[in-house]
């Protein structure tokens, strides 16, 4: 068969940005950059407004925003490659280069190729991915959501995850087209960043739950690098479905004007080839297994969302009234816990003894009343934030190491040294007291305030970042008093 004309060649017409990308591979870069934007804003959260870079996890937050930008800028070097490597025209029954002349690089680049949405064992990759995604939501559900989400909302996840399986389900056994696979995709895409989004939009800025970096990436980690992987699928197959709509409408115009079928002519894309080797590289036991396993998540998702809402506990009063995330299911486990305890204005100069079984508790406010004293806190292992101001504590007892916030202003304490040993212990508030020494701290501490005291002497600030110190009877400052950023930080 001779050559093609140049009019058919589109290799030989220079790739367009807008042609080949256009408004849908814009929508995807600004996805990946939306993705990095959001992963920094959790590292500025969590390293206390990117003080405190060193705090431990806090780097996989900038390594995964780092992924998302890499892939944009890798793919903006590459698009035009796609788009000619498509734009290429291949004759029926053309010979192709052997493969012994093929490089190191590009047997590497071949074998990439297999797992690419044209790939052969695209399939399996996708199959193998929501596996994993599946294992990773059902672990989170058992040891985080359920023990920081109200049950309703818990519920309202699961119903999420069960209707995302069924559509799995679905696609399994689904007649494949690439249009069809595409829209899989898209669909799975769509649900990892709303299996990052649905739980922190309601444990962040509806419920105010606090988390540690750990329970924060088990939340992100895999939804990001699933979604990565797609995008650098999507990104790609988008220029190269564009391109091929091209190619093939300029190959229907010559084989039209040569009285032939274009199949006679020409030999079929790689998007027309790509389906077919996907389909022989996938079994009916393969499918069956994959059918089996999803099944099995779906009727555990369900089961488990079900008995969130179904379980009813006999709890306190007072504290079960006060409480606003309430999780009688935490690890499948039924009791009388509470996440969020929220008591202001409360009559109590002892808390019931009934808090001792809310050890899954996260925030504690226990502000304006009576109270004398706290109970021992320790065994709180998820304890990260107490504010027990406007009371009349004289002493406080010690807390766990997951403590990040303490609020104890306007109270009648003495003393604070119970906070040396808090690592994670970022801010502390205790104005208006009787505090006439300078509490000794933790090099983490980074907001200290203590105005409205008697504290004579300030010893060593270590790392604070904000120390308010004023109207106290202070006599004495540190050697850094002499720095002037020192006094700006006392303001």
């Amino acid at each position: 068969m001779p050559p093609a004309p140049l009019s058919l060649e589109l290799k030989d017409d220079r790739p367009s940005f807008c042609r080949s990308v256009g408004w849908p591979g814009v929508g995807l870069y600004v996805l990946a950059f939306a993705v990095a934007g959001a992963h920094l804003y959790i590292a500025y959260i969590f390293t206390y407004f990117f003080q405190h870079l060193d705090r431990e996890g806090a780097w996989a937050f900038f390594v995964l925003a780092t992924l998302n930008i890499l892939l944009v800028i890798s793919h903006l070097f590459r698009w035009k490659t796609f788009a000619k490597e498509e734009g290429t025209v291949h004759w029926k029954n053309e010979r192709q280069p052997e493969e012994e002349s093929f490089t190191v690089w590009q047997r590497i680049s071949a074998f990439k190729g297999h797992f690419d949405m044209n790939g052969k064992w695209f399939l399996s990759k996708t199959y193998i991915s929501e596996i994993a995604e599946s294992c990773t939501q059902l672990y989170n559900l058992i040891t985080l959501y359920t023990c920081a989400l109200p049950p309703g909302v818990v519920f309202g996840l699961c119903i999420f995850l069960v209707l995302d399986h069924a559509y799995r389900l679905r696609m399994v056994w689904a007649p494949t087209t690439a249009s069809a696979r595409d829209t899989h995709i898209l669909v799975d895409l769509l649900v990892d960043v709303l299996c990052m989004v649905f739980p922190l939009a309601f444990m962040w800025f509806g419920f105010h739950v606090p988390m540690t970096v750990r329970e924060m990436l088990l939340v992100v980690a895999w939804p990001t690098v699933s979604i990565v992987l797609k995008l650098d699928d999507l990104m790609e197959e988008n220029v190269r479905r564009r391109t091929a709509a091209r190619l093939v409408k300029t190959q229907m115009n010559y084989s039209f004007s040569k009285g032939h079928q274009r199949s006679s002519l020409f030999a079929r894309t790689s998007l027309e080839e790509g389906v077919e080797a996907q389909l022989r590289s996938i079994t009916k036991k393969t499918k069956w297994a994959v059918t089996l396993i999803t099944a099995a998540a779906m009727l555990t998702f369900l089961t488990i969302g079900g008995m969130t809402v179904a379980v009813q506990v006999t709890c306190h009063p007072a504290l079960w009234n006060a409480c606003i995330v309430k999780i009688p299911f935490c690890r499948l486990k039924l009791a009388c816990d509470c996440a969020v305890l929220y008591l202001d204005r409360h009559n109590f100069t002892r808390l019931p003894k009934a808090l001792e079984s809310m050890k899954g508790v996260r925030s504690m406010t226990v502000t304006r009343g009576p109270l004398t004293e706290l109970p021992p806190l320790q065994g709180y292992e998820q304890l990260a934030d107490v504010n027990a101001s406007e009371n009349r504590l004289k002493s406080i007892p010690n807390f766990p190491i997951s403590l990040v916030s303490l609020n104890v202003e306007k109270n009648e304490l003495r003393s604070l040294d119970v906070v040396q040993e808090l690592q994670n212990l970022f801010e502390v508030y205790a104005s208006y007291n009787n505090i006439s020494v300078f509490p000794k701290i933790h090099e983490n501490l980074l907001d200290l305030r203590v105005t409205n005291n008697t504290i004579c002497n300030v010893q060593d600030t270590v790392r604070l970042q904000r120390l308010l110190i004023g109207n106290n009877k202070v006599v004495s400052l540190p050697e850094q008093a002499l720095d002037p950023s020192y006094l700006n930080m006392c303001l």
